[in-house]
């Protein structure tokens, strides 16, 4: 590989923030960029696990199906493939992320963390 060929970066980003700005390396990258979400855990109600909790996510910017949803939240990966999404490269530097129940009504968790795999050219 010479100089002049792009390195593809992997780097993981965690938030419990309901905005978060995106690392200034994803954001000033050029070419491809990848969201991959790794996971998301949260309680609600003083601590309790839930499995019908649904993140929803600004980043999701093409086929925004059910108000930008991502995937359910205390999922245990069972080998499936993780949710990836392609960021564009004039993007917003911010995202915000929300939670709802299957219904569609707005849930506030008492706490969260949201694990992403950002993937980019350098």
């Amino acid at each position: 590989m010479n100089n002049s060929e792009p390195r593809i970066v992997k780097t993981y980003f965690a938030t419990n923030q309901f905005e978060s700005t995106f690392p200034p390396e994803f954001i000033g990258a050029r070419g491809k960029k990848y969201i991959v979400v790794r996971g998301c855990v949260a309680t609600i109600n003083n601590g309790y696990i839930v499995s019908d909790l649904c993140l929803h996510a600004s980043f999701i910017m093409r086929d925004a199906y059910l108000d930008h949803f991502v995937n359910f939240v205390n999922n245990i990966d069972n080998g499936s493939k993780p949710d990836k999404y392609e960021y564009p490269e004039n993007g917003p530097k911010t995202f915000k992320i929300w939670f709802k129940d299957m219904e569609g009504n707005e849930i506030t968790p008492d706490a969260f963390i949201l694990k992403l795999l950002l993937i980019y050219e350098s």
